[in-house]
């Protein structure tokens, strides 16, 4: 982390889960350090054997991203522009709990409501308009995804999963201490549960 901050990279990248029992201990604890730890943003890899030579330079065919329209999920939409080739589909993902009705409100029936379904669509319509306004080249494959599911990393690991995703792309404030604590890790859930290489994508400096 300290040597990112003075090299002023714009992203640090490490590998997770490799190896045996001890291995994948370490490697957690240092890929979640370095979410902690690092300002810059960082992308984990997870690999499950060790290589007597680099591998084969992955071709990113497929990067989700999580979106909940805030700043930092913006800005995770961006980094995924800027790492997609023409050839690369983006789908952007917002999820949404299965009896939100919006403005922080809750269904009270047991069956779904019209409510609930007016929500959807209209998250799914700021999707949409977000998608659009990415606006780059190669981009007609790519798509949104309405997702529900009260487990917000459960949710966005299950669509990584339909998706065939090569990367998935999250934003995050980059809290400290109790705030994390408070707020808890999406990024760092996902990073653990999903399985796939996961860029997180930091506030920028102050």
């Amino acid at each position: 982390a300290a040597m990112a901050e003075r090299a002023r990279a714009d992203v640090v990248v490490v590998g997770t889960h490799v190896g045996g029992v001890i291995d994948q201990v370490w490697y957690r604890s240092v890929s979640r350090s370095l979410l902690r730890e690092a300002r810059v943003n960082v992308l984990c890899v997870p690999g499950r054997a060790a290589w007597a030579a680099l591998p084969p330079v992955p071709h990113l065919r497929r990067v989700l991203v999580g979106v909940d329209f805030s700043a930092p999920s913006l800005r995770a939409v961006a980094y995924a522009c800027a790492v997609a080739s023409p050839g690369t589909s983006i789908r952007l993902v917002h999820v949404v709990h299965p009896r939100a009705v919006g403005g922080g409100a809750a269904d009270t029936g047991l069956r779904r409501s019209p409510a609930h379904d007016t929500y959807v669509r209209r998250e799914r319509t700021r999707l949409e308009r977000l998608r659009r306004s990415m606006d780059r080249p190669g981009g007609e494959a790519d798509d949104v995804a309405i997702v529900e599911d009260e487990d917000v990393p459960g949710g966005l690991c299950g669509e990584a999963a339909r998706f065939g995703a090569d990367l998935v792309v999250l934003g995050t404030l980059g809290l400290s201490g109790l705030q994390r604590a408070a707020a808890g890790s999406i990024a760092g859930d996902v990073l653990e549960r999903c399985g796939r290489p996961v860029l997180v994508v930091r506030a920028p400096r102050a």
